[in-house]
């Protein structure tokens, strides 16, 4: 069976949004929930789906931790159904324009997402998607693609592709050997999202982290699709994940990395082990 999979956006920075409005994503509830396919999962999604919203369609989402006390405020529990009522008073009381919730399922190494997107000016769901895809990476940039089918993208025909500096700290224990092939294919979903399939100008950088490597000591960009084929084909999951791994790896992608001052900033974590030093690095 497989492991729940941790997914971490720890820090994500990006020039003024395109579309100056108020967009929260609400943790998606769990079907047939299970201890390694629950809440947390949803949570995660929801993070994931704020940054393919950003980076897609330059639209910042409303702040998840203020999310989180608004919907203790508002009585919203998203393991349960929420009422067009809840979401109209979460919406008229924080001044958010749109709220975008959902239920996600998994079947078979396959995942689904039923999403609604809620307008508080029109007081009614505005779009409904129902999709599929093999990894939460690319399911995302696919619930952000059909349901904002309307709003623009970021970056205009014609203009300048923005830059992107993206660090994956990436668990490499033997924790992850069974999902190793899953994950590939999502860091490869995930890298396509970010840069407009490659489009934008991408500097990807893999942290991996483990009690049997250690980080390298210069960073070295990854720019192509086959560069990240390469480096991803390079890395063969061994050894354990310490305490100290996941921090000498966080520091790392902060302080050897060569972010540049124009590009939106992305840090994701990938683990399945213990995520002992992320309040921390928070």
């Amino acid at each position: 069976m497989m492991r729940k999979m941790a997914v971490l956006l720890l820090g994500l920075t990006v020039s003024a949004p395109l579309w100056a409005a108020e967009v929260a994503v609400i943790p998606y509830r769990i079907a047939n929930s299970s201890d390694q396919f629950n809440e947390t999962t949803g949570a995660q999604y929801a993070k994931l789906l704020g940054l393919a919203l950003l980076l897609k369609k330059g639209i910042e989402p409303y702040s998840p931790r203020e999310l989180q006390v608004d919907m203790s405020s508002f009585s919203i529990d998203p393991r349960r159904s929420i009422s067009g009522e809840s979401l109209d008073a979460l919406g008229r009381g924080r001044l958010i324009d749109l709220i975008l919730t959902g239920t996600l399922s998994r079947s078979g190494g396959v995942y689904t997402s039923e999403s609604v997107l809620y307008s508080t000016a029109q007081r009614k769901v505005i779009s409904r998607e129902r999709l599929r895809a093999d990894s939460l990476f690319a399911l995302a940039e696919r619930d952000i693609r059909e349901i904002f089918v309307t709003y623009p993208d970021r970056a205009a025909p014609g203009a300048a592709i923005a830059s992107v500096d993206a660090v994956l700290v990436l668990d490499t224990s033997y924790n992850v050997s069974r999902e190793w092939d899953a994950i590939k294919s999502g860091i490869t979903a995930f890298a396509s999202g970010v840069s407009g399939d490659w489009d934008a100008s991408l500097r990807l950088y893999v942290a991996p982290f483990s009690d049997a490597p250690a980080a390298p000591k210069a960073a070295r960009a990854i720019t192509s699709p086959l560069s990240l084929r390469q480096e991803l084909a390079s890395i063969r999951p061994r050894g354990g994940a310490g305490p100290a791994a996941l921090g000498k790896a966080l520091a790392y992608a902060i302080d050897a990395v060569p972010w540049r001052a124009e590009a939106t900033k992305v840090l994701l974590v990938i683990s399945n082990s213990p995520a002992r030093d992320v309040s921390r690095a928070e």
